[in-house]
């Protein structure tokens, strides 16, 4: 055997297996490009369903929340509101009545006084006169009697309607202010659950259309991996007919 023509050929056969073998590695790597490729757009779609899940989690939870203020909140405040506004009207009149009770027994106080003070006039004027004495004394106790009997209970009733129209009416201040700022609350609860709302159709529209995409993305890179995998396959047997012959020599 001639070394020299066997030298060459090995070094041929090396040469062809180094051929093989660079592109069976490039096969590979065409494949693993695509199965990353494969596991990418998985990945996003994946990404997608979890978007529509903390929105949709975002949503009920605002929504929750939402419907709590109107139960716990907004509802009460307004019963108190209709409760207060319903006493007022009570409250006024006890107020105008009492009022007229108190002028009215007023106006008789004063009258008495004028009749006493008249009488005690005339009696001072005729000292010796038992008559007029006794009429000053008269005219004297109806006055207190009067004061005792009328006027004064007639304050005290005046005053305490007084004092109820003044509690009720900053009740009623007090529930307009408190629903004022409920509703606030409201206000800005609704917006958030209709935002959230809206992030969830969203997010929902873009999970359908991105998804869409991203199936026809993998069933491409499937059809590509089929082709690729062939692809390797028939290197990977040219590599090792390759190495079979570089060893027989």
């Amino acid at each position: 055997l001639n070394p020299e023509p066997m030298a060459e050929q090995y070094a041929a056969a090396q040469k062809v297996l180094a051929e093989k073998q660079k592109a069976g590695k490039a096969a590979a790597d065409a494949l693993q490009g695509i199965l990353s490729n494969t596991a990418a757009a998985k990945q996003k779609m994946a990404a997608l369903d979890k978007t529509v899940a903390d929105k949709t989690k975002a949503s009920t939870a605002a929504k929750a929340a939402y419907d709590k203020l109107i139960a716990g909140k907004q509802k009460p405040a307004q019963a108190k509101i209709a409760a207060t506004a319903k006493i007022l009207p009570a409250t006024k009149a006890a107020k105008t009545a009492a009022d007229k009770v108190l002028a009215a027994a007023t106006a008789e106080v004063k009258k008495a006084t004028d009749v006493f003070a008249a009488a005690d006039k005339v009696a001072k004027a005729d000292a010796k006169n038992e008559d007029k004495k006794k009429a000053t004394a008269t005219a004297k106790s109806a006055l207190d009697k009067l004061i005792a009997g009328k006027q004064k209970p007639a304050q005290t009733k005046a005053t305490a309607a007084a004092k109820t129209l003044t509690d009720a009416t900053a009740a009623k201040t007090a529930a307009d202010k408190a629903l004022t700022a409920v509703n606030a609350e409201v206000a800005k609860a609704d917006a958030l659950n209709k935002a959230t709302a809206k992030a969830v159709t969203d997010a929902q529209n873009a999970a359908k259309t991105g998804k869409a995409a991203l199936v026809k993305q993998v069933e491409g890179y499937n059809k590509q991996a089929t082709t690729a995998r062939a692809t390797l396959n028939t290197a990977n047997a040219a590599v090792a007919a390759s190495q079979k012959e570089s060893k027989s020599l």
